[in-house]
């Protein structure tokens, strides 16, 4: 899906690219054991020269919007 993404944004010549990222979220009280990974994916919009960072669901949903609009294109 995030290679998907970097065709589509350099098909509609954009300049943002899209990255894998894994956060380590550790709980603020009890065992270490207990800490989980999450996978994000990190935008980073060159454009304007600054950069998000999305849970999985949510670039999923950008995902259909960023397709929505390459058919438009």
């Amino acid at each position: 899906m995030v290679k998907e993404a970097n065709l589509i944004a350099a098909e509609l010549k954009r300049n943002i690219r899209f990255n894998t990222k894994m956060i380590r979220v550790m709980p603020e009280f009890g065992n270490i054991l207990d800490s989980k990974t999450d996978i994000m994916i990190k935008v980073d919009n060159n454009e304007e020269n600054y950069y998000y960072q999305w849970q999985s669901e949510k670039f999923a949903n950008r995902l259909e919007m960023i397709r929505e609009l390459l058919n438009e294109y």
